[in-house]
C-alpha cells in the first residue's frame, strides 16, 4: 500500500485531492532552498556543507510529505500515519526519523536534528486588556506549527482555507503567520 492510498479514506477537514496534496507538498519543498540560502546569508562565515543541506532536505522532504497527506486530520490520524511511515523500512532506512509523530518536530537549521515544535512556544504574560485584541496568540504547540506552514503557502501565494470551529483561533494564527512575513503589514 502506497501512502496515498492509504491516507485516502481517512478522515480530512476538506475532502482529499490528490492535486491539493502535490500543491502542499510542493509548497513545502519551494521553503527549504529558501531557508537554507536565509541561513547561509545571515552566517556567511558558515555556510551549511553540502552533508547538511542533504540531511536537511530529506528531513524536510519527510515532513513536508506527511503535512501535504495528512496534515488537515486530526491528531489520532496524523499520529497513525506517522507510524505507517515508521514502518516502511524499504523508505525510511537511511533516514534519521523522530521517535512520535513526525509532524510533531521541526527541522533544526544548520543542526538538521529534529526538534519538537514545544520547543519553540514560548511562555507570555497576558495582560487582560489586551485579550480582547486579535493582535495576540497564545502560543500553542499547533499555533506554531500552522505558522510555519502557512508561512509556506502564503509565500507562495496559494489560496488557503482555515476550518475550525469559532474561536479555535483561525483568524489570530493567519495575522500572526502573515505579520511575520516581510512583505506583508497587517493592520
Amino acid at each position: 500500500m502506497n501512502a496515498v492510498d492509504h491516507v485516502r479514506d481517512v478522515f480530512h477537514v476538506m475532502e482529499f485531492s490528490n492535486m491539493r496534496a502535490v500543491n502542499s507538498l510542493l509548497s513545502m519543498l519551494n521553503q527549504i532552498p529558501r531557508y537554507i540560502i536565509k541561513y547561509n546569508a545571515e552566517n556567511a562565515d558558515f555556510e551549511l556543507t553540502p552533508s547538511q543541506i542533504k540531511t536537511y532536505t530529506i528531513k524536510r522532504l519527510v515532513f513536508g510529505l506527511l503535512w501535504a497527506l495528512v496534515g488537515d486530520s486530526n491528531g489520532g490520524i496524523r499520529e497513525e500515519f506517522s507510524q505507517w511511515f515508521h514502518a516502511q523500512q524499504e523508505l525510511v532506512m537511511e533516514i534519521d526519523l523522530p521517535q512520535g509523530n513526525i509532524i510533531d518536530f521541526e527541522v533544526t537549521i544548520p543542526e538538521c536534528t529534529w526538534s519538537p515544535w514545544r520547543n519553540k512556544v514560548r511562555t507570555i504574560k497576558l495582560d487582560k486588556k489586551k485579550m480582547t485584541g486579535t493582535d495576540v496568540v497564545v502560543p500553542t504547540i499547533d499555533t506554531v506549527r500552522h505558522e510555519d506552514v502557512l508561512f509556506s503557502w502564503l509565500q507562495d501565494h496559494l489560496p488557503l482555507v482555515l476550518c475550525g470551529p469559532p474561536g479555535s483561533g483561525k483568524t489570530m494564527t493567519l495575522f500572526s503567520a502573515l505579520r511575520s512575513l516581510p512583505h506583508f503589514e497587517v493592520a
